[in-house]
Order: C-alpha cells, then sequence, then structure tokens
C-alpha cells in the first residue's frame, strides 16, 4: 500500500489569505513469472503465477481565509501503469518490441518445449487493488471588521485607547478551484505463446483484472462582506478519470514450421476485467452580508472505462478428453491384454541418456542373477522412448523391430547395467586424455574410484608406466615387464584413476578415466507389464491415475476390482498404455 499526503493551509492576519497544493504521483510497474521456452519437464505440475496487488491512497488539500481575499487552490495528477503478465513460451516482455496489444513482433514460438505433467499446468496473471484520489480546496473571506479591542492603563485600571483603528470594512472575495487528472492503465496478460507439446490432466489460463478507481474532488468559497460592501464567493471543480488497459487470456502455438500439440483432459482459457470508477466531484459557494452579493459555483467531470478483454485460442492441435476425469478404457475381448514381445518392456533410468536409438549395447548382471529376456553375451539396440529420454526398450535390430520381453520377477543382485558393445575387451592402451608427464618404469597407482576394478587390475596396486604417447600408456607388472591385457567391460563407474607413486610417499599428478560408457540400474527400474490396446486412442498422460472396474465380472489377473492404478503410455502407440501400481513408476 501507497499513502501520499500534500495538505497547504494559509491565514492571512491582513487582507490576504492564499493556500495550493499540487501532488503528482506516478507508477510505471512491470510484474513477470515467466517459464523460458525450450525447457522439458516431467513431474506432477507447473504453476505460473503472476500477481500485483497494489493499492495507491492519495490526498491533496488547501485552505485560505484572508479578510478582503481568501484563494485556495488545489491540483491532484495520479497516473498509474501497471504491466502484469505470466508467460509460458518465448514472448518475452523485457525485450524492445514487445507490445501487449499485438503479437505482431514477437519472435516465432519455440517447438522444443515439452511439458509433460501428470496433474495441471497452470498460467495465471491477476491485477487487484485500487487507486484512491481524493482532493479539496477551500477559500474562505470575511471582509466584517472586528470589534476593537482596548488596553488597560494605570494603576487604577482604567480603559486606555481603543486599539484596531485599521479594521474598516471591505469587499470580501472567495475563490476556490480543484482540478483532478487520475489514470489507471493495467495490462493484465496470461498466455502460452510456444510450438512444443504440452501434457497434462488439466490445463488453466486465466488473467483477471479487478482494479478499481475511487475519486472524490471538491472546492467551496465563501465570502462575507460588510453592509454595503460587496461580497463574492466563486468555487470551481474539475475530475477527469480514466481506466484503461487489456486482459487477455490465450494459447498461440503457430510458429516454427509447427503447431502446439496439447493433450489434456480439460482446458480453461479465461479473461475477466472487472473494474470500476467510483467518482464524486463537487464545488459549492457563498456570498453574504454585502450591498451586492455574487455566488457562483461549477463542477466538471470525465470518467472513461476503455479495456480491452479477450481469450483466445490460435494455432493449437488440442486432443481433449473432456470433464476432468478420464474415458473409460473398455475391454471386449482377453486378446486386448498383451504379454507377447510386443508389450512394450521399458528400463526406466535415473537420468535422461546420451545414448540414440540404434546405440549397440551389452548387457551385465553384476555377478548376479539375469533379467529374463536377456544375457550377458548378447549383443542389443536401445530403442530411446520418444517422450521420455530417461526410459529405453531393447531390440534385437538395430532398426528397433523386435523388442525384446523382459521381465525382472526372477532376477537379483544390485550390479545391473548396459554398456557399449563397443567396449574393448582385449586392451593394453588407456588413453588419460591429457598429457601425464610420465615416462616408462615410473611407479603408479590405480583407483577403481566407486566402481568396480578393471579387468586385470587391482584396486590399490602399484603398476609400472609403459609409455606410448603424451597421453597414452600400458601398464606392467613390474619395471620393464610387459603389458597386462584388461578388461573394460568389468569396469563400473566413472572415477578410476592413476598416481604417480613418489619415493617420500606422497602421490602426485593425478589422473582420473572412464574407461568405459554405461548405465547402471536397479531392478525396480524395469518395467514388464502387460500391455493394454483399445481400437481407439486412449488419451491417457504418464501418471495419470486411473480407477478399474471388472463390470461386475471376474478382476484381470493383477487387477483389483475399484483399484487405483497409474497409467504408462508410449508415444509411438497411441492406443496401447500399461497400468503401474505407483504415481512414482510411470515417471
Amino acid at each position: 500500500m501507497n499513502f501520499n499526503f500534500t495538505q497547504s493551509g494559509g491565514k492571512g492576519t491582513g487582507s490576504y489569505g492564499i493556500a495550493g497544493s499540487f501532488a503528482y504521483v506516478s507508477q510505471d510497474s512491470t510484474t513477470v513469472a515467466r517459464l523460458a521456452e525450450g525447457v522439458t519437464i516431467t513431474g506432477p505440475s507447473v504453476d505460473i503465477s503472476a500477481t500485483s496487488q497494489d493499492t495507491n491512497i492519495n490526498w491533496v488539500g488547501g485552505v485560505a481565509v484572508g479578510k478582503s481575499l481568501g484563494f485556495g487552490v488545489t491540483v491532484s495528477i495520479n497516473d498509474i501503469d501497471r504491466k502484469t503478465y505470466a508467460i509460458i513460451g518465448s514472448a518475452n516482455p523485457f525485450t524492445a518490441g514487445f507490445d501487449p496489444n499485438s503479437i505482431a513482433a514477437y519472435p516465432a514460438p519455440s517447438a522444443l518445449t515439452n511439458l509433460a505433467v501428470t496433474d495441471y499446468v497452470k498460467v495465471n496473471a491477476k491485477s487487484d487493488g485500487w487507486l484512491g484520489a481524493f482532493s479539496v480546496a477551500a477559500a474562505v473571506a470575511d471582509g466584517n471588521p472586528k470589534p476593537p479591542t482596548t488596553t488597560q492603563t494605570g494603576s487604577t485600571g482604567a480603559a486606555g485607547a481603543p486599539t484596531g483603528q485599521n479594521n474598516q470594512p471591505t469587499s470580501a472575495i472567495g475563490l476556490s478551484g480543484n482540478v483532478s487528472f487520475n489514470r489507471v492503465t493495467d495490462h493484465v496478460q496470461a498466455f502460452v505463446y510456444d510450438a512444443g507439446t504440452m501434457q497434462a490432466n488439466q490445463v488453466e489460463v486465466t488473467a483477471f483484472n479487478n482494479t478499481g478507481l475511487y475519486a472524490i474532488g471538491g472546492a467551496v468559497a465563501f465570502a462575507k462582506a460588510a453592509p454595503g460592501k460587496t461580497s463574492v464567493g466563486l468555487a470551481g471543480a474539475a475530475g477527469w478519470n480514466e481506466v484503461g488497459g487489456n486482459t487477455k487470456a490465450y494459447l498461440y502455438g503457430q510458429g516454427a514450421g509447427q503447431k502446439l500439440t496439447l493433450t489434456a483432459n480439460g482446458l480453461r482459457v479465461d479473461a475477466q476485467s472487472d473494474g470500476n470508477i467510483f467518482a464524486i466531484t463537487a464545488g459549492g459557494s457563498g456570498a453574504m452580508g454585502g450591498q451586492t452579493n455574487v455566488s457562483l459555483a461549477g463542477s466538471f467531470s470525465y470518467n472513461e472505462i476503455s479495456r480491452a478483454t479477450a481469450s483466445f485460442v490460435e494455432g493449437v492441435n488440442a486432443t481433449l478428453n473432456g470433464g476432468g476425469g478420464a474415458q473409460p478404457a473398455l475391454l471386449t475381448s482377453a486378446s486386448q491384454v498383451q504379454t507377447s514381445s510386443t508389450s512394450l518392456d521399458t528400463i526406466v533410468f535415473e537420468n535422461s541418456l546420451d545414448w540414440v536409438t540404434g546405440t549397440a549395447v551389452k548387457y551385465d548382471n553384476g555377478g548376479g542373477s539375469s533379467i529374463a529376456g536377456l544375457n550377458t553375451t548378447a549383443t542389443y539396440y536401445v530403442v530411446v522412448d520418444a517422450t521420455n529420454p530417461k526410459r529405453l526398450r531393447l531390440a534385437s535390430d538395430s532398426a528397433g523391430n523386435n523388442l525384446i520381453n523382459i521381465n525382472p520377477s526372477g532376477a537379483i543382485g544390485e550390479g545391473h547395467r548396459l554398456y557399449l558393445a563397443s567396449t574393448p575387451t582385449n586392451t593394453t592402451a588407456i588413453d588419460l586424455g591429457s598429457e601425464h608427464g610420465w615416462v616408462s618404469g615410473d611407479a603408479v597407482v590405480y583407483s577403481n574410484g566407486d566402481g568396480k576394478a578393471i579387468g586385470g587390475l587391482e584396486d590399490g596396486e602399484t603398476y609400472y608406466v609403459i609409455k606410448i604417447s603424451d597421453t597414452q600408456l600400458r601398464l606392467a607388472a613390474s619395471s620393464g615387464g610387459s603389458a597386462i591385457v584388461m578388461d573394460f567391460t568389468k569396469a563400473t563407474g566413472g572415477q578410476h584413476s592413476l598416481h604417480r607413486k613418489a619415493s617420500d610417499g606422497n602421490s602426485y599428478s593425478l589422473f582420473e578415466f572412464t574407461p568405459a560408457e554405461e548405465q547402471a540400474f536397479a531392478l525396480f527400474q524395469v518395467e514388464a507389464k502387460d500391455t493394454i490396446t483399445l481400437g481407439r486412442a486412449h488419451g491417457f498422460i504418464a501418471g495419470q491415475a486411473l480407477t478399474y472396474d471388472n463390470g461386475g465380472g471376474t478382476s484381470l489377473g493383477g487387477l483389483t476390482q475399484g483399484g487405483t492404478y497409474y497409467a504408462i503410455v508410449d508415444g509411438g502407440s497411441p492406443t496401447s498404455f500399461r497400468l503401474a501400481a505407483s504415481k512414482e513408476e510411470p515417471n
């Protein structure tokens, strides 16, 4: 809240009393909440909210009292310009060319944004508060002579000569003027300006503008003259009030050669403007006591509300399932529940993969029992999920046509991983990636860091350098001995190192290196759930809560009547999905 107080007063003990006040208040503010273009977000929800709730109260006053002339004037100017934006996309209010009235100068919407959340996406902009402008001017002129006063003189207290001999009757003029100008401009916009993809249960884009203007202005003049004199009272008040701006909520996705792809159960795009003007402008005057009395008063008030309010959707490919809930997925035959190699069995990694579809890999069970469907000698080919790079499947061919049906239920152990098929199993060379500065015969100590040791080496053991180049070397068990044959596929972790062992017991020249690029995972990250295939697109999103109903018959194996499960969707098959027991599994 902002409170501004301007007040003046003047009193003339002789003939004139003059007072005036001038106040100018300006506010130009921008409030922005923005999720920039090109981001990828998965999780429960996205909430982008911008709120401006300023309240401004301005008081301006001027009061003048005089004998023959009282002159009071006030001028109040309040200019409030607020901009409130909640944005997803490439439009940026802080860049040159941004125009709240037009999107013509905005950059093209990005096609790189990917929002895939299980609950809601909210983009909300709100402007609230009010402007209170209160101004008054008053003038009083009293031309009547005041009764003379006397002084006491002498020890007996006899009355002395009267004082105030110049207190003669005069004419009286009271002049009062008040001018109030108030303008409030609010631009409130919530919008998605993007051509990427958006998946959510509910999408809500709302812009609310509830700013009000309360303006009260007045001018009062009073003149009182002695008999035979003239009294004049003049008062005028003018008020000019404007409330403007625009309120917009929209989705705009036409750009970058494609449109925004929206999949949701419910969509709300809502713009509301509820501002108002409450204005009182008054003038009052009075003249009395003289032979000639003149009293004039006037007021003028101009009030304008000029606001544009709009909500629209343009350049969007939307799939809406309606009602905020999922449509029932009706199974008409047992054949719709598939357990074959097309069941889309998936390994979900904790981080996004650097591998691409077609990358050749091998499987390592870490010394435990293997996952059914995989073995430690075959070469597999990665198939990365198109909607979630943390998910991959394995195929027996590089094109990804023959997917492997995997089942972790009988597997044990904690060292399961995939590694590049190109990782050498028989090598004598280590490339440190930078100049090591060692010569043949230098003693070095090997550390496996946080993983398993390279095949042929032991953690903490001393070996002897056979220099190949400034960056490459071999290791021998003894000085001058033959090179050790190493198996990089046995190594895990990324903090393997060699450091030189000095005669004083200290270590120098530490070099870290990674013998193999590998991706470790736990058994709980392996999904081998049966696929349900419908005769239509299901419209579910990853992690969406679903309730199972057996229709009065026998429940499918693994499902419970009335139970809550969570959708696992496949971006390449809009008619197929699987079910998870917890909300976290699909992510």
